[in-house]
């Protein structure tokens, strides 16, 4: 999914809002339904079952060179503008097996590799966003990867294998190239510090044959994320930026001046994983029962499963940021009590006339 904004567009608006979202699913399904189901049996029975899905999600929000989009409030407090890229993804899968018979191996997967969520925001260079409200730009990525797996084996000798995987890859970036953002009221720049990330996998084996093979019961969750916020320096479509160090100067050649606050927010948002696996057989829940009447609480399954859960974010700021552009505010009020000069934004002041004002100034001179 793309939103792309050529080079050189002019855009005037009470409001502007641009959304690329990307939405995957594969549907969760009802109590004792599954993806795939296999049943077999005889004298040696060796069957399986393997479901796998890949998804890749590219999502991006493309601001080209030298475009000015600016929001003028039209007789209401509007003029807000709002960019976000963002992945929606859910999917979940489940394999079943049951194998029977004098000898039964019975094996299933279940794999889900969710390897690309990118989510990415680039403005290019030249650039001016302008508003008298809240500018904000997202990336971010909602997915959860949820597999499940049960394996049965029945009859003289058999062994229950499985295995399952549930994997996310998510990139969210947002960069400003030489673009320049202007608020009166707070920048918001967030690169993944919205996440929500969920990978489970979960692998259960039984083995009710007179003669168990045992086996590992594999379950593999891994989330892996990238999050990255980056801001060049400012490059005017025409001209230089000036490169003093007053206020004024940093105020003119800054990437993203305003006059409330700069959030710059890369984070790893909430993410949980899960790789869960137990096996058993009748023997060990024989010995797991008998122990319970005597008042034990013991478990002899085979366990197994792995967790994979790494994030790096970043925040990179190679131009000038500058937050209070109103530092300085004017207030003149003459000697007739009249107010003559009033920055813009300032309230009305509330004052009490009740003095000759030009009579008290000449008299203090």
């Amino acid at each position: 999914v793309s939103s792309t904004i050529g080079d050189g567009v002019n855009i005037s608006a009470v409001t502007f809002d641009v959304n690329a979202i990307n939405r995957t699913s594969k549907p969760k399904l009802g109590a004792n339904e599954f993806s795939v189901l296999s049943a077999s049996g005889g004298l040696f029975d060796a069957a399986a079952t393997h479901s796998e899905t890949w998804v890749y999600n590219d999502t991006d929000i493309s601001i080209g060179r030298n475009v000015l989009i600016q929001t003028i409030p039209v007789g209401t407090p509007v003029g807000h503008q709002a960019m976000i890229a963002f992945n929606d993804v859910g999917l979940y899968d489940t394999a079943k097996m049951d194998s029977g018979g004098a000898i039964g191996i019975a094996k299933a997967e279940s794999f889900i590799y969710n390897d690309q969520n990118d989510a990415d925001i680039t403005i290019a260079q030249g650039t001016r966003l302008l508003s008298d409200e809240t500018i904000s730009l997202e990336s971010k990525t909602i997915a959860t990867a949820d597999t499940e797996v049960i394996s049965k084996t029945y009859g003289l000798s058999g062994a229950a294998q499985g295995h399952s995987i549930s994997r996310i890859d998510t990139s969210n970036n947002v960069a400003l190239n030489g673009a320049r953002i202007e608020s009166d009221e707070d920048v918001v720049i967030r690169a993944g510090y919205n996440n929500v990330l969920n990978a489970d996998a979960e692998t259960r084996l039984y083995n009710r044959t007179a003669l168990p093979v045992e086996t590992d019961p594999d379950a593999d969750a891994t989330i892996t994320q990238d999050n990255r916020i980056s801001i060049a320096a400012y490059i005017p479509s025409v001209g230089t930026v000036p490169t003093g160090s007053s206020s004024d100067d940093q105020i003119n050649r800054a990437a993203i001046a305003t006059i409330k606050d700069i959030y710059l927010q890369s984070g790893d948002g909430t993410h949980t994983t899960r790789g869960y696996g137990r096996g058993t057989d009748l023997y060990r829940e024989l010995i797991s029962n008998a122990a319970e009447l005597f008042g034990a609480n013991i478990s002899l399954d085979i366990t197994g499963g792995s967790t994979t859960d790494i994030s790096n974010s970043g925040v990179s700021v190679d131009g000038t940021l500058f937050a209070g552009t109103h530092y300085k505010q004017l207030l003149h009020i003459d000697n007739t009590g009249a107010i003559t000069l009033q920055s813009e934004g300032m309230a009305d002041p509330g004052y009490r006339y009740d003095v000759d004002l030009a009579r008290n100034i000449q008299q203090r001179i």
